[in-house]
Order: C-alpha cells, then structure tokens, then sequence
C-alpha cells in the first residue's frame, strides 16, 4: 500500500504585534532571572521603609503643603473648570473693622451683624449663613456671655428670628464644637439658645465650623456624644438652598468625602459689608451669601489675615474655605469616599509593579528612561483617580524609594562591572 505524506495545513503568517510581545517577554525575563535574592529583599524593605516614612511625614507642615500643591496641579488637569456658582461673600474687611463701627472690638458686635443681617434680607437671597464663632468662654450651667453682651445679643437673634419668620430667607449659623480625647464630639455652649434646635425644613438652621484636618476633604455630618449629630457648616447650608442634593450628594452623613477641584478666593463675587450697608445689594437674589471676616490681625493693613488656612489654592480665610466646600457639593464634584483598604492595596501593587519593571531594565539608559515613564503614569493614576474615582493616589514617598533602591542597584552593577574589568587586566 502507498502511503502519502501528511497534509500540512498552512499556518497563518505571524502577526508583528505577536513578535514584538515575545521578544520584549524574553528580554524581561533575562534580567529578573538575573537579580540575585538580596536585590528583591532590599527592594521589599525599601518599599516599607518608603510606606513607614510617609506616615511619618504625613503631619508635617511642609509635606502637607506640598501634598496641597501637587493636589491642586493635578485639579488644573479636570476636564472641566470648576467656578463659583450660587456663592457670594460679604467680608468684613479692614476698612469696617477697624476704621467702621466695629472699632476693632472683639467678640465683634452683635448689633452690627444684626443690622448687616436685616439689610441682606431685602435683596431676598436663598441663604444667609454667618459664619462668626459665636461659643461661650463662661462655664457650662450659667450665662453663655457677660452682661455687656446681653443686649446687642438679643437684638442679634431677633434679626435672625424676624428674618427667618418674615421672608422666604434660611439663616444658618455657626455651631462650634469640641473634640473628646476619647474621639467624641460635644456641642460648646453658644448664644443661641434661645433660637431652639435645627428643624428639618425650618428656616433656622446650624452647621459646625470646624475644618477637616485635610482641607481636600468635605467635612462630614459626625455624631455627638449622648446622641444625634451635627451637620458641617457647608452641608447646612446647601441643604437649605437645594434641598434636593439631600439625596445624592449628602446622603453620606458618616464620613468624608473627597472632591476634584479647590477655587481660589479671587474666583468668588465678593464685597465688603460697608458695600452692603450703603445699598449695594446687586446679584444676591435667590443667592448663597456666606457672611464672614477677612480683616488684618493686628491692625490695618497690619499681620496676617484672620482665621488663616493653607489650602491647595493657597492661603485663605476659613470663610473661602467653607464657600469652596459649598461650591464643591453644589457642583456635584463630589464621589463615595474609597476604602482605605483598597486605597493601600492599590498603592502597594502600583509600587511593586514598578519595582519589577525598572529591575527588567536592561541597561542604565532603559532604567532612567522607564522612572520617567512611570512617573507619568503615577501622575495619570491620580488624574484617573481623582477626577473619576473620588481619592488621591498618594504613594510618593513609596515610589521615590523604589527608585532610590534602582539607582543604587545600578551603581552597584557599574561597581561589580569595574571590579571585574580591573581584575582581568591584572
């Protein structure tokens, strides 16, 4: 019987893309199957060394400031600019706190805001939200202020109780509030009292106004020892004026929630009280107006601005830092906080990852050209991170130490290479 040879099936030619992935697969494994035990041991402890010294760092002034700026870098990359959209700011500035009425007195008069408060009322803004620490320095049980107070203190509340009964305007004002060493948070007693407690729905409502220790996230709604909570400042204030937000964007009333972009004061329609005083009431009709004090600590035009923060739009009063916060939750640039666990892991992987990667390298040039490629990418990571995921990938510090751990790894192999060269030549 003949028999005939097999049939051979012609094969489909092979695809570049094919070739190009085997051979850089070939290449990566060349030099991984090279490192020695010592290098992956030394790049695990350089990790956790980079891990343990950020924490470290994490509450310095100056890291924090720098995290700020590079925060702020990555928010100029939005796909959309953020402005201002319903928030005006009437500042008591110099010009009213010292040379003004308010004769550079402190606690600031009552009065004054009283008659600041009526006058604001006529222009029929959506919400007038002042924002003074009105807490009592006299011991819990007794009067909330002295004597002096007593008067322009009730001529005060009067103006928020004829405001809020006598037109369509909400007036939210400060709560201050105190932190426990135990972590609990207890109300400070203020002169409020008389006003009662925070009703859904009514037209007097309180906010606290202390800050998150990081300003790039949106203080939360936190519960108060012996029951109920308290809502933030902003949050008071943006569910007075669009109550519908209460469901989408404030409905997470147990931690902080980060957001995408920070305004810089300069953005904010702003004018000063005595403008307000002397009829200049433009474009506040169904308008946010958050009324707060940017004069100078010790004098005209002298020291620093009161109630300073450092933000990632640079230096500000905290009354620009609550209308960001308002302008922010108004904005809907706002997303579920992720998990800290899941933030952790993530860096984690990215900074091995990187690891492996810059150890492929074949020569100095391939490794100093992929650090730079993989700095952008740790920089397209927080742009994706931040603007479509809500947290900031902040592993830095971790990152800067595998490619401490790289470069002396290369001298090490520039070393070994001498060593070598020089023994054959003897």
């Amino acid at each position: 019987m003949l028999s005939h040879p097999p049939t051979l099936r012609p094969q489909p030619p092979a695809r570049p893309w094919g070739r190009w992935l085997a051979a850089a697969r070939r290449l990566c494994k060349q030099p991984l199957r090279a490192k020695p035990p010592s290098y992956w041991i030394a790049g695990f402890l350089f990790i956790a060394l980079g891990f343990a010294l950020g924490h470290v760092i994490s509450g310095q002034q100056w890291w924090i400031q720098l995290r700020y700026r590079l925060y702020h870098q990555l928010q100029s990359l939005a796909p959309r600019a953020p402005y201002p959209r319903d928030t005006r700011l009437v500042l008591i500035d110099d010009q009213d706190y010292w040379l003004g009425d308010l004769a550079g007195r402190a606690p600031i008069k009552r009065g004054y805001l009283a008659t600041l408060l009526l006058r604001l009322a006529t222009a029929r803004p959506s919400v007038i939200a002042i924002d003074f620490d009105m807490s009592s320095s006299f011991p819990p049980g007794g009067a909330a202020e002295h004597e002096d107070y007593w008067k322009e203190t009730a001529a005060f509340l009067a103006a928020i109780k004829q405001v809020s009964s006598e037109t369509d305007v909400t007036v939210v004002v400060a709560r201050s509030i105190d932190r426990l060493p135990s972590g609990e948070y207890v109300p400070i007693g203020d002169v409020f009292g008389p006003l009662g407690t925070d009703r859904e729905g009514g037209r007097i409502r309180f906010g606290y106004i202390l800050l998150p220790r990081d300003l790039r996230a949106l203080p939360r709604t936190i519960p108060l020892a012996g029951g109920g909570d308290q809502q933030s400042f902003a949050r008071a204030i943006v569910a007075a004026h669009n109550p519908a937000l209460l469901e989408h964007v404030l409905r997470d009333t147990t931690s902080a929630v980060p957001y995408g972009s920070y305004l810089p004061s300069s953005m904010f329609i702003q004018r000063s009280a005595g403008e307000v005083l002397n009829g200049d009431l433009v474009d506040l009709a169904g308008k946010i107006v958050i009324v707060g004090g940017a004069w100078h600590e010790r004098g005209y035009g002298m020291g620093r601005l009161v109630d300073l923060y450092y933000t990632p739009a640079g230096e500000m009063p905290g009354v620009f830092v609550h209308a960001n916060f308002v302008e922010t939750l108004l904005d809907l640039r706002t997303w579920p906080a992720a998990p800290a666990w899941f933030v952790h892991t993530l860096e984690f992987v990215v900074v091995v990852a990187l690891m492996i990667w810059l150890a492929s390298a074949h020569r100095a040039l391939h490794r100093l050209g992929r650090i730079v490629v993989a700095l952008g990418l740790i920089v397209g990571v927080n742009v994706v991170a931040l603007h479509f995921v809500g947290f900031y990938f902040d592993a830095v510090v971790p990152a800067t130490s595998i490619v401490v751990h790289s470069v002396l790894d290369q001298v090490n192999e520039w070393r070994t290479a001498a060593l070598k060269a020089a023994g054959s030549h003897s």
